[in-house]
C-alpha cells in the first residue's frame, strides 16, 4: 500500500498557528469503529518499508540522534525523500471560499457545455 502524503514539519511553520487560532469544528462521525479498524489495518503498514534494518543502527528511543557538531535534524527520517514542501488539503482548508467558487464555475461550465 502506498504511503499517504507526507509534509514535514519545521519549526516557524504555519500550519499549527492558523489551527489553533481558528475556531473549533464538531463533526459528527458516523461509525467511528469502522474508521479505527481501517486506519489500525493500513496506517501502521503505510509508515513501513521493504527495507530491512540492521541491529546496530542508531535510534532516539533514549537520546536525540544529532548530527556532527550537535547539529539537529529534526523531524527528518526515512520518508523525507518522498515529502512535499506543499500540502492541497492544507492549502484547500484555508482557501474554503476560492476553492468553492471554482468548483461552482467548473459546474456551471460543465453544465453549460453538456448537451440538454
Amino acid at each position: 500500500m502506498p504511503a499517504p502524503h507526507v509534509t514535514p514539519r519545521r519549526p516557524g511553520d504555519q500550519e499549527p498557528a492558523r489551527a489553533a487560532q481558528q475556531r473549533a469544528e464538531h463533526r459528527w462521525i458516523v461509525a467511528p469503529g469502522l474508521l479505527d479498524r481501517y486506519l489500525a489495518r493500513t496506517g501502521y503498514n503505510s509508515q513501513q518499508t521493504g527495507r530491512p534494518t540492521g541491529h546496530d543502527r542508531p535510534n532516539n528511543l533514549w537520546h536525540p540522534l544529532d548530527g556532527p557538531g550537535g547539529h539537529d535534524y529534526g523531524a527528518r527520517g526515512e520518508f523525507t525523500g518522498r515529502s512535499h514542501s506543499h500540502s492541497p488539503q492544507a492549502w484547500l482548508s484555508r482557501h474554503r471560499l476560492l476553492a468553492a467558487a471554482g468548483l461552482g464555475a467548473t459546474a456551471a461550465g460543465l453544465a453549460a457545455w453538456l448537451p440538454q
